[in-house]
């Protein structure tokens, strides 16, 4: 369904599918009109459906038109120890294995990218000085992103 009369919408990776976020879904004026009530759209890789809770350890994926939660180790420090020094070998995210800061970089623009960086800066032209919603979210998932990038080269020691 790429309708709904439901406002939000979840979105997740296109290649993972694992949650990103949730936003304010993009309202469609022609089927407001047609149905006489509020009709929102859902951009590509989102959905209506809400993603369910998850604790530590935990991700959800959305599969087959449903969330999915599946064991996270993301996190997980994996190393071996040879002579009392603790290398950390073959940190992952998402089958990508991470060994440098640069890694961490490319996996980051690519999510930044997927947030619809391009979509976000021309809404933003458009609106000129006025508020833009979609903007103002944009800044702040690319923040998060990046924060998050940060907090996983620290983790890591990742030089």
């Amino acid at each position: 369904m790429y309708l709904s009369k439901q406002s939000i919408v979840y979105h997740y990776h296109h290649i993972t599918h694992e949650f990103l976020f949730e936003s304010n879904a993009p309202l469609d004026p022609l089927e407001t009109k047609f149905h006489g009530v509020n009709m929102y759209s859902k951009p590509a890789n989102s959905t209506f459906l809400k993603p369910p809770a998850i604790t530590k350890n935990e991700i959800v994926i959305f599969e087959n038109n449903k969330w999915v939660v599946k064991k996270d180790t993301r996190e997980t420090v994996v190393y071996k120890k040879k002579d009392d020094i603790e290398n950390i070998n073959n940190i992952k995210y998402h089958d990508i294995v991470v060994k440098t800061k640069e890694d961490v970089d490319v996996i980051t623009s690519s999510l930044i990218k997927m947030l619809g960086e391009d979509k976000a800066k021309t809404e933003k032209m458009i609106a000129g000085t006025k508020p833009c919603e979609s903007w103002k979210m944009f800044v702040k998932n690319r923040k998060q992103l990046l924060e998050e990038g940060q907090k996983f080269i620290s983790l890591h020691n990742i030089v």
